[in-house]
């Protein structure tokens, strides 16, 4: 046996074992939409930040940056600024970019050390989106993505305003309105 055959069939394994993960691969590509991941990311954190801590939640979703193992903090909200950015990358919004990198901010400039940045990336990022939601919407759809944002401003507007309930849920329900037009986008019932 030449070296070339004993290379192909020491080979052979491997590319049988190749071609089965392309496979695999393939086919959850084709069942699984970057919009669908983003959707459980987004809607999942405020359920893993009170699973970790317990009840009653912080002020805020960012006080569990000190109140929890660090990464139950960092990896869901990290994942999903770069789901963003990927999004964003590839379906050609550079809005999307803008707010995975203010999700990042967010994340990574904590409210004790970095206040100033923190609150400029939050306000960016969960004011961003409700503005992004009516902006660039196709007209057929704009009336979805105002109740969106009406609902993104009702929230804000219950802790910020009326002081009716603390800004964990407002954040918590904003997360969950944009997950909800991520959803609706993977479905393609929307743009």
């Amino acid at each position: 046996m030449n070296l070339q055959e004993m290379a192909t069939r020491t080979a052979a394994p491997v590319l049988a074992v190749s071609r089965r993960v392309d496979t695999v691969v393939a086919r959850v590509r084709d069942l699984v939409e970057l919009e669908v991941v983003l959707t459980v990311i987004c809607a999942s954190i405020p359920l893993i930040l009170l699973a970790a801590a317990g009840w009653p939640p912080t002020e805020a979703i960012s006080g569990y940056h000190d109140e929890v193992s660090p990464e139950l903090f960092y990896m869901p909200l990290t994942t999903a600024a770069l789901l963003f950015v990927v999004n964003g990358v590839r379906a050609g919004r550079w809005y999307n970019v803008a707010l995975g990198v203010s999700l990042a901010g967010l994340t990574f400039f904590n409210t004790t050390d970095h206040h100033g940045l923190h609150v400029f990336f939050t306000l960016a990022f969960f004011i961003g989106n409700p503005i992004v939601f009516v902006v660039f919407s196709p007209k057929d759809e704009l009336w979805f993505k105002w109740l969106l944002a009406i609902g993104m401003a009702a929230a804000i507007a219950s802790w910020f305003v009326f002081g009716w309930i603390h800004v964990f849920w407002a954040e918590s329900f904003s997360l969950w309105l944009i997950a909800t037009h991520f959803l609706f986008e993977a479905l393609g019932w929307i743009e």
